[in-house]
Parts: structure tokens; sequence; C-alpha cells
């Protein structure tokens, strides 16, 4: 699906919540440009919010007495802010109880991101708010990434970092997401799109979808079978299967395989042992 279309499709459903989990494979550690010490025990969510900002502000070209020029408008409603900031509270509130706000409001004054949140986190005590600029917060979670929990951003902000969240994991092939509405209705995908300029390749990575079919798993409360398709993930990585994106040729323990063939040594693994449904 292009852009256009999924903008659109984001803007109907409002999936206003994205989340987008990071968890290194130790199998992968070697594909990371990480240090393998940094990686040690990391467990990201990015929590983005996914239907204003910048991608849905007024936009156009004009003309002044320089010339052409392009406009785009970061627009946030105070509501929009609040209610993603619920979601990412609650999600920290389940996990290790602290959130890193992405901001920019030396800059962006008017964008109030650390007030507001910092005001629905009253309905959170157990959980640590830590307002952060969101220069400092990229390199910081290349530096040290063991060192967050949830990181919360806006559109184009989460946009951004949740890409340092593939190279942290060793590709942004891996990485999944679930875009969700207030009634937990959601879109569940890779965060690398369809990438129309790989397709029938051979060369794209599923687990980027699998990822994606997981997050969906877990929203529904399936976690066995959710704990079941990490375990295969796992095994075969351990076994040294690698699509192109991890292959890395100097490794004789490596065996670099299509998509298709990473995807049929998925299903040989399910159907060896189903899981069993009570």
């Amino acid at each position: 699906m292009t852009q256009s279309g999924l903008l659109p499709l984001r803007q109907h459903f409002d999936f206003f919540a994205n989340l987008r989990p990071v968890r290194p494979s130790p199998s992968l550690r070697a594909a990371s440009p990480i240090k393998a010490e940094r990686l040690e025990g990391v467990d990201l969510l990015f929590v983005r919010e996914l239907v204003s900002g910048l991608y849905f502000g007024e936009s156009g070209r004009g003309k002044d007495e320089w010339g052409e020029y392009g406009f785009h408008t970061m627009r946030y409603s105070d509501h929009a802010i609040r209610r993603v900031a619920r979601v990412a509270l609650a999600q920290a509130q389940n996990r290790r109880g602290h959130v890193v706000v992405a901001h920019k409001e030396n800059a962006l004054p008017h964008l109030p991101w650390r007030a507001l949140v910092r005001e629905e986190a009253r309905a959170f005590p157990q959980v640590q708010v830590e307002p952060m600029l969101v220069d400092n917060l990229a390199m910081q979670l290349i530096l040290r990434p063991q060192a967050f929990d949830v990181i919360l951003a806006g559109n184009l902000f989460g946009d951004i970092l949740s890409d340092l969240g593939g190279a942290i994991a060793g590709s942004i092939g891996l990485l999944g997401s679930a875009s969700l509405n207030a009634d937990g209705f959601g879109l569940y995908e890779s965060i690398g799109g369809s990438a129309p300029d790989i397709a029938g390749k051979g060369i794209a990575n599923p687990l980027g979808t699998l990822a994606g079919i997981i997050l969906m798993l877990q929203q529904w409360g399936e976690h066995a079978a959710a704990q079941r398709l990490v375990n295969i993930q796992e095994q075969i990585l351990q076994q040294g299967y690698r699509t192109a994106d991890l292959y890395q040729p100097e490794s004789r323990a490596q065996c670099r395989v299509t998509t298709d063939e990473l995807v049929q040594l998925f299903m040989s693994e399910i159907y060896k042992a189903p899981l069993s449904v009570d």
C-alpha cells in the first residue's frame, strides 16, 4: 500500500496510537551496529501518535518575492496529545514504569507535550515520566538503549526515532507495528511498509510482518500463540538462516535464504507441532 493510501486509512479509522516494540534477538547481535554488551536486556516500546502533526497539517506550495516555496504545518490539539499519552502510560504501567517523552519545546513552545503528559500521568502514579529533547534522545538511544522502556513521540519524531529501533535490532525488516483506535480495532504490519522497490526479488524479510502478527495475537489475548511464533523465530535464527538484509557472507554459520524459503521454514516448524487449543 502506498503512503497516499495509508495515511487516509489511518485517519478514517482513527488509528491514533502506533505501538512499535524493539527486542533484539540474541541470535542477531552481530547484525546490529550497536555493541553487543549494550544490547543485553534491551526491550523498548515506541508509542507514536499517528493521525496528527506534520503529515496531516495544512500544506502546499506558494510564491513570494524570493520565488517558490513549500510548507507543511505541524498542528496538535491538546486532546490528541493527551489520549496518546494515556496509551503510553498504560503500556508503561504493565512494563517497567518509565516513559520518555520526545519533544522539541525549546524550538516548538506551543506544543506542550511535557506538561500535558505529566498531567495525564497523575492517574498513573507508579509511572515515571522523563521529558527529553528529541535530538538528545536519538543520541541516547544509540549510546544506552538499555536505559529506555516506553518512548512517547509525535508523528514525525516517532517515525524517525523508531527507525533507529531497526538499527538497534539489526534490520528495520525485523520490526512490526500495531496501529490502534480507541475501540482497540487495529492495523498490524511491518514498520517498513510494502517496500515496492524490492517486491518480487525474494530479499524482503518476512519477520517484520510476523512481528505484526505477534502483536495482533498479543492484543487479542492469544499469548500462547504469540509466544509460539516468537520461539519458532528464535529457533530458525539460531540455526543461521538469514534473509539478504541480515546475511553476513563472512560467517560460515549462516545460510542465506529468500523470503519464500524463510516463510516455508516457519510453516514447516508450525506444522511439526501445532499449538494445542483447549
